[in-house]
């Protein structure tokens, strides 16, 4: 069975409009600024379409020039699905909602490399790796609690000298061969040839 509130935030647009307002209050106009992208009139639509389903706040009004301008924000649902909206998720639903957080990734990253000439992620804090770790489901929980307290204590609001830096994470249980204990490096013992 097909879930209308994950297929609206599986599109690429309004999944980046989401990441937009997450832990920020936004008017359209900004959203088209920061997503020059997006044609403006597509942007509107994608916001009418996720504040009508709930994704969106809307936590101002204010009058400009005879009409009125809403400040949005997510909310509290609007950032990722619900648990219960991924249990019930096909797995093509699942794998559209990861390549459109690797797109929206890949394109950080492209506006990133555009945005100066020479690169230097040392200087802007640049950096990306993937990294084996060996736990349980207490330990895993653990991590995920350390992680949290620490993304918290470190989410100050914009203000001079800040940059906005996106941290993005991926976990997953690996299902690739694991080393084999006999195995004095640590490699993975490629199965024995055969000619079949």
């Amino acid at each position: 069975m097909k879930n209308k509130l994950l297929d609206l935030i599986l599109h690429p647009a309004r999944l980046r409009i989401l990441r937009e307002v997450s832990g920020e209050a936004l008017t359209a106009g900004q959203l088209t600024g920061r997503l020059p992208d997006i044609p403006q009139a597509s942007l509107y639509r994608h916001i009418k379409r996720l504040a009508g389903a709930g994704l969106l706040a809307v936590v101002e009004e204010r009058p400009v020039r005879g009409t009125v301008e809403k400040v949005y924000t997510a909310s509290l649902q609007g950032t990722l699905p619900s648990a219960a909206a991924l249990r019930t998720a096909s797995k093509e639903d699942l794998s559209r909602l990861f390549v459109g957080f690797i797109t929206s990734l890949l394109q950080d990253f492209d506006l990133y490399l555009e945005s100066t000439d020479r690169p230097d992620f040392a200087a802007d804090g640049v950096g990306f790796r993937q990294v084996k770790l060996n736990l349980s489901d207490e330990e895993l929980y653990a991590l995920a609690a350390d992680l949290n307290t620490a993304l918290l204590r470190h989410a100050h609001p914009p203000g001079p000298g800040r940059r906005t830096r996106l941290f993005s994470t991926v976990l997953m249980p690996a299902v690739r061969p694991e080393p084999q204990p006999d195995s004095p490096d640590g490699r993975v013992n490629p199965p024995p040839y055969s000619e079949n």
